[in-house]
């Protein structure tokens, strides 16, 4: 897929210094601007300036690009897909703030916003929950499970409904007299103990689509589409069509309208800031090379256009205000920020230079643990990865290929 652009010449560019000039920045035009948009060229860059802001108190909503591969057929964390339906709902309830984003994470097909605002659920204490809600939690993606501990599940027992969604960090109980909400209480997954109560809270999608009637029908015809067009792919389209769980990276398979995240900032109160746009644009198209170079064939470029991204383009030519800020290192060369502080890192050439267990650091997702090499088959064979653990169980799979993108921690 060979995209191209031209920057538009009226374009404003900003030459400034370093991050603390950046943040300067930031603050004013959030005084002006209700949604003020910073593109930076990495996930790793989003979560450096993610907790650097939130030290100066600023509480940007990061909105990360789905950290699985589109045609893997395995589901993007739940931690990514929370943080994007947080920051997506932020928007759409007219909320105002700081938004964190790489090329990949606004350039990726989203939920349709009036019909994510329509199947989120409301509840307030002293309010109905119906039983047409079960039917609804069904539809936004959560699992029935006897036990809540992980989010997306549900658990109903009796007048208790216990929902983990994204809304919140932690999991609701709500107490039901027949279908009056009663109370409704954050609880802990360890112990399943209540620790606060809380008047009103969202039930949130759990992915960035919604299994209505409409989306189901819209999926089914483009699963027959794909097979009338590519015969020779029958077999990898029967394990799509049994793979929904795993598609928010395909979100127009289920989508008529070609929305994405982009769209929301597209309003006269909305500002956009490019962060060293050339490396921006050419992580992009690194990714999008290597994507095609793990799956070279014609069906995953024909499904990568039509249900995965829109052009680069639609960035430039859309009526927001934006601006260039002019390339400087965001955190001085070779480090990086995390939680405890600044850490060093060392570039790694061969897997044999590393161990598992080790601490490593990729130049993306940050600090995980090199769990080993394991094998992974897919549609176009076996192949080698780098497995990467993070926080809450969360696993990366680099291609041994791409070593070069791992550092090690020291």
């Amino acid at each position: 897929m060979e995209e191209s652009y031209s920057c538009p010449p009226n374009l404003e560019k900003l030459k400034i210094k370093d991050q603390y000039e950046l943040i300067e920045l930031v603050e004013k035009l959030r005084r002006e601007f209700k949604l003020v948009l910073i593109i930076l060229p990495s996930e790793g860059e989003i979560f450096d300036l993610l907790r650097y802001m939130n030290e100066k108190n600023m509480n940007p909503f990061p909105i990360p690009a789905h950290d699985n591969l589109p045609f893997d057929l395995k589901p993007s964390s739940y931690n990514v897909r929370q943080l994007r339906i947080r920051s997506l709902f932020k928007i759409l309830i007219g909320g105002t703030g700081v938004f964190l984003a790489s090329l990949r994470g606004i350039l990726c097909r989203i939920l349709d916003p009036q019909k994510f605002l329509r199947y989120s659920i409301r509840l307030k204490r002293g309010g109905r929950f119906p039983e047409k809600y079960f039917e609804t939690l069904g539809m936004l993606g959560y699992r029935r499970v006897n036990t809540v501990r992980f989010g997306g599940e549900y658990a109903r027992r009796g007048c208790i409904v216990d929902v983990f969604s994204p809304y919140h960090d932690e999991p609701i109980r709500i107490e039901l007299f027949d279908d009056e909400i009663v109370d409704i209480r954050l609880f802990k997954p360890s112990d399943q103990r209540s620790f606060k109560r809380i008047d009103e809270t969202w039930i949130l999608p759990v992915h960035d689509y919604i299994m209505d009637g409409e989306s189901v029908e819209h999926f089914e015809g483009e699963i027959e589409n794909l097979k009338l067009r590519f015969t020779e792919n029958v077999d990898f389209i029967d394990d799509l069509q049994k793979n929904v769980d795993s598609l928010d990276s395909l979100v127009g398979i289920f989508e008529k309208r070609r929305n994405t995240v982009l769209d929301l900032f597209d309003r006269d109160d909305s500002f956009l800031v490019f962060v060293n746009l050339e490396k921006c644009e050419r992580n992009y198209r690194n990714y999008v090379e290597e994507l095609f170079k793990i799956y070279p064939g014609k069906i995953f470029r024909y499904m990568y256009s039509r249900y995965s991204s829109v052009d680069l383009n639609r960035l430039f030519y859309s009526n927001v205000r934006k601006l260039i800020v002019d390339e400087f290192h965001t955190w001085g060369k070779d480090h990086r920020i995390h939680s405890g502080g600044w850490f060093h890192s060392e570039e790694v050439w061969f897997e044999e230079d590393l161990k598992p267990g080790d601490f490593v650091v990729h130049v993306d997702y940050g600090i995980g643990i090199f769990k080993g090499i394991v094998e992974i088959e897919n549609y176009t064979g076996k192949r080698d990865y780098i497995e990467i653990m993070y926080r809450n169980g969360v696993k990366l799979y680099v291609p041994v290929e791409k070593i070069h993108r791992i550092h090690k921690y020291v």
